[in-house]
């Protein structure tokens, strides 16, 4: 099921899976609890650093940790579509680690169990991930 996964981010990056299908990737992946919760939100970091998609994955590739930060390129001011996209990716992911770990109730927890906000600039980039959202909130 994860290689499913990442193979539909990986196609959908790349302009060959619609909005809609990742729709129904993303109410796959909740009903699906089981998941590597870790690589979801993993997956959703990479594609969708600061609100924009990526050209291609980092060099390090998706073997990175839990609690390591991904590299976060300014990419300029997100459009609409692209934060709802961003949006759907996160949230996601913060629902399939709330079931996993009913210890975490907030994006911000989600987050904070990721990236390991041991530092301030860690602490600034999910700060950052969660007004970008909230943003989209209010563009609504």
């Amino acid at each position: 099921m994860n290689q499913l996964i990442l193979s539909l981010f990986l196609a959908w990056n790349t302009h060959r899976v619609s909005d809609d299908d990742l729709r129904r990737l993303a109410k796959l992946t909740v009903m699906h609890a089981e998941l590597n919760s870790v690589s979801a939100l993993m997956m959703a970091s990479i594609f969708f650093q600061e609100g924009r998609l990526m050209e291609k994955p980092p060099r390090h590739g998706f073997g990175c940790g839990v609690g390591q930060v991904l590299p976060v390129k300014a990419w300029g001011r997100p459009t609409c579509d692209e934060l709802e996209t961003y949006e759907i990716a996160v949230t996601t992911a913060a629902k399939i680690l709330a079931r996993c770990h009913k210890k975490f109730k907030s994006i911000n927890g989600v987050l904070g169990c990721y990236h390991g906000l041991d530092t301030k600039s860690n602490l600034r980039y999910a700060n950052a991930v969660l007004g970008r959202i909230k943003h989209l909130e209010v563009l609504r």
